[in-house]
């Protein structure tokens, strides 16, 4: 495109002044349009290259046994998500290894759009850094699975909105009722006391405002506390702890 514009130039321009700066005005606008568009693709580019070498640097740390993949390593800017069945081929083509595919290895993550199929929210506003506040004085979250006796629900808060730092806020599932103080964040557990079928998780916000109402900002939202990420814990014989949240394929 430059190199036409140049030889258009020199044989029919000449020294018209107007045709002359039409077409510097016309070679500027390709110009930055077209590094807008490399960098963009220099930037997609580098995220999926990360994700390639990510795979092969978790192959190298998991000498033993399975490899676990987390599925986010499958999404790359701007395409479709790579087919899992291609990522365990190209691991066991590429390592000599067999590949595992796992959502949630780090909990329920709140602060991501897409959210786990594994759970459904109610009365929570969008994903945000870093969770997601509650909407109202009750907010409540739907587990697509199922709770074997003894294991613990772990609820990290990431923070807390107005007087609902100093006020307890009660969390609620199936018989397991417990109430806190958690000012600006902490760590809340329900240890589940009998086997639950798709349970669900009840948050008693005690005082939800809007930051409008204490003319802070234009927000209207009525906020009570954020949740970071949810995980599900199982104690084996020893009294060890293990995280169970993830599934693997």
């Amino acid at each position: 495109m430059v190199i036409f514009g140049a030889i258009a130039y020199r044989k029919f321009i000449g020294p018209t002044n107007k045709l002359k700066y039409l077409l510097i005005v016309s070679l500027l606008i390709y110009l930055v349009v077209s590094i807008d568009n490399n960098l963009r693709f220099v930037k997609v580019y580098d995220q999926s290259k990360k994700n390639w070498l990510e795979i092969g640097r978790l192959v190298h740390e998991n000498q033993f046994g399975d490899v676990r993949l987390p599925d986010h390593l499958l999404s790359h800017p701007h395409i479709l998500p790579v087919d899992e069945n291609l990522v365990k081929l190209y691991v066991k083509k590429t390592y000599g290894r067999n590949a595992l595919v796992c959502s949630d290895m780090d909990g329920y993550d709140f602060s991501r759009q897409n959210l786990s199929t594994q759970i459904v929210l109610e009365s929570f506003y969008n994903a945000e850094q870093p969770g997601r506040w509650t909407s109202g004085p009750l907010a409540q979250i739907h587990f697509l699975r199922n709770l074997e006796k003894g294991s613990i629900v772990e609820i990290t808060i990431s923070g807390t909105f107005a007087e609902n730092s100093i006020l307890p806020v009660k969390f609620e599932m199936g018989d397991v009722t417990t109430s806190q103080i958690i000012r600006n964040g902490g760590v809340v557990r329900l240890k589940v006391d009998h086997d639950l079928k798709s349970p669900v998780l009840v948050i008693h916000v005690p005082k939800p405002t809007s930051p409008l109402s204490l003319e802070l900002s234009g927000d209207n939202r009525i906020l009570g506390i954020m949740v970071n990420k949810v995980n599900i814990i199982q104690i084996n014989a020893n009294g060890e702890e293990k995280d169970v949240t993830g599934r693997c394929n």
